[in-house]
């Protein structure tokens, strides 16, 4: 079994600089921890969640760890939340580092399943 710290150290091999990581569902556990290992090893990070304060609050440990990241309120079940994600992520990050944006790059869901 891998404890956090050596966890990080295996993910240090898949540095992710640069890219951007898309985590619906990413205000809960699992999803914060998702969000603060991508952007420990380079990654900007959109968290996504239906509730304000999780989404702003798991982004913000995200970024704790060096990376850019915005947390955006909306509901992935809903169709069309999903260009409004997309574009307020990218709106935000093309803000934080122009030079560095690229495509989204990983998305990982943790929400709207049943």
């Amino acid at each position: 079994m891998i404890n956090g710290g050596d966890a990080v150290a295996e993910l240090d091999r898949f540095r992710l600089d640069g890219r951007v990581a898309l985590i619906p569902g990413g205000g809960g556990a699992i999803g914060s921890a998702i969000g603060s290992a991508l952007a420990g090893v380079g990654a900007k990070v959109v968290v996504v969640d239906r509730t304000p304060d999780r989404a702003d609050e798991a982004a913000a440990r995200a970024c704790a760890l060096g990376g850019i990241c915005k947390g955006v309120t909306a509901d992935v079940t809903r169709e069309e939340d999903a260009e409004r994600i997309v574009k307020e992520g990218y709106r935000y990050l093309m803000c934080a580092a122009p030079r560095s944006f690229t495509a989204l790059e990983k998305a990982r869901s943790l929400a709207g399943r049943t």
